[in-house]
């Protein structure tokens, strides 16, 4: 049976080297590509059955530590949640009653200017 480099082996590279090298050299690199995906889908399916083989009771505590987590990060992001809300409403009460005493000021000033206004209008 033929090699699948074997039209690679009547030609030569610009390098010099040779097409029974260049075969090698590709022949290594498949072997390594094979390897790594071998390895890739080996770890996986063995931390699987590690996993489907546990002691039952182990598996319940370590159901039990992953939810304990999970609502640690919860809580967290909550009391950052409710963090930022106590702070929008310690400042925006002070802004806006800040707004609603600077409106109260306005309002005797406006009032004489369409008074004034009104005067000048009712004498033109």
């Amino acid at each position: 049976r033929a090699s699948p480099f074997a039209p690679m082996q009547h030609r030569s590279t610009s390098s010099g080297v040779g097409a029974g090298a260049m075969a090698g050299i590709v022949a290594v690199r498949a072997r390594w590509v094979a390897i790594l995906v071998l390895g890739l889908c080996a770890a996986p399916a063995a931390s699987m059955t590690t996993k489907a083989t546990a002691n039952p009771i182990r598996r319940v505590v370590n159901m039990l530590q992953d939810m304990q987590k999970q609502v640690q990060d919860e809580g967290k992001e909550e009391q950052d949640l409710y963090d930022k809300f106590m702070c929008y409403c310690r400042t925006g009460t002070a802004d806006l009653t800040s707004g609603i005493e600077a409106a109260k000021t306005k309002i005797p000033a406006l009032e004489s200017d369409i008074s004034k206004a009104t005067a000048q209008k009712a004498q033109l």
